[in-house]
């Protein structure tokens, strides 16, 4: 990712009295991430964690002992369509989701089946797709997708096993991959910036103005 590379070399320097400049995260294992606030309001973040990697840029605001980050353009979250339902006797329901040209995801994506009871089970998808090992009889009545390193999960597509167990869905990423920021606070503790993102304390230390 060449905006987090370009925001991670740059060298140390004294700490500045104003907000603007080049942050790096620290204390977070096998994390990389920076972040840039320059005069104009405007930023660039850029974050790698496990199999989650982010790059994007916008405007912010200081609002008293906070900074407010807002990713432009506007976030719009990903979406998965349907792209076909057959039948088959191999298996008792199938889930294949495949990117946005129809090639093999590179990662897995959460399969969340909803029962006729109103319970729910959860799996993943695997090369060959997602295939749960349902009892006779088991009426499946909804499937919903996910994915879970950016906290998405999609609305419930109707099931109907009946007339067809072998579905497949196309992602479609729309801002997958830009930061989800609208006014995402980060309080100002010195020279640091701290952003509490989920259950994560994100702390940013200033490297340079």
């Amino acid at each position: 990712m060449r905006l987090l590379a370009s925001l991670l070399l740059i060298a140390a320097a004294p700490a500045l009295a104003g907000v603007e400049g080049v942050y790096r995260l620290e204390g977070v294992r096998e994390a990389a991430s920076g972040l840039e606030l320059t005069a104009d309001g405007r930023f660039r973040y850029g974050l790698s964690y496990g199999a989650l990697d982010e790059a994007g840029e916008g405007r912010w605001v200081r609002d008293g002992d906070r900074i407010l980050l807002t990713t432009e353009p506007a976030w719009t979250p990903p979406a998965f369509e349907p792209v076909s339902a057959a039948r088959s006797a191999e298996f008792p329901l199938r889930v294949q989701v495949t990117g946005p040209d129809g090639s093999r995801m590179g990662w897995p994506v959460d399969v969340i089946l909803t029962y006729a009871d109103g319970t729910e089970t959860e799996g993943y998808t695997q090369p060959y797709g997602y295939i749960p090992d349902l009892p006779e009889g088991t009426q499946v009545t909804a499937v919903k997708l996910g994915l879970a390193v950016f906290g998405f999960v999609s609305a419930p597509f109707p099931v109907d096993l009946a007339r067809a167990n072998d579905l497949t869905f196309r992602l479609v990423p729309n801002s997958l991959g830009q930061p989800p920021f609208t006014d995402q606070p980060l309080d100002i503790e010195g020279d640091d910036l701290v952003m509490l993102r989920g259950d994560a304390r994100l702390t940013y230390r200033k490297q340079s103005e």
